[in-house]
């Protein structure tokens, strides 16, 4: 059976239209510290309270394999058309996003997991993406 860990991390309440580093690369950090500790990133989800001061990103971790290659984080943000919604995606919208993808891709990275983050007011949105890849070992 498999154990997870699931962690809380507060996030700004404007993250998407701040498109905020500095919580980007807190989030890389403590991506590495639990790659540290052995664990490896499953997923994580952008948890959003309009009336609240505060939102959240809950992130699932499990035990990395013994013997497995180190792996190495990075993530980013990147600014969504402001149309994008659940209920309207469409082809279009998916060739985008898989251009944007595609630079990552092409250095050997590979999709962790992706957030969309609606920022709603004419802002743009953004989607918190994650990639990895395996070192040497």
């Amino acid at each position: 059976m498999i154990e997870y860990k699931n962690e809380i991390v507060k996030m700004p309440i404007q993250f998407t239209s701040l498109i905020n580093d500095k919580k980007v690369s807190e989030l890389n950090e403590l991506f590495n510290q639990r790659i540290a500790e052995g664990w490896e990133l499953v997923a994580h989800t952008y948890v959003s309270d309009q009336s609240s001061a505060t939102n959240v990103m809950l992130i699932t971790f499990k035990p990395s394999k013994e013997g497995e290659s180190p792996i190495e984080y990075k993530s980013e943000a990147i600014e969504m058309p402001t149309k994008w919604a659940g209920s309207i995606m469409n082809e279009k919208d998916m060739s985008k996003f898989n251009e944007l993808l595609s630079p990552h891709i092409a250095e050997v990275w590979e999709l962790a997991a992706h957030t969309f983050l609606s920022a709603g007011g004419g802002q743009p949105n953004v989607m918190f993406v994650t990639f990895f890849k395996k070192g040497k070992g």
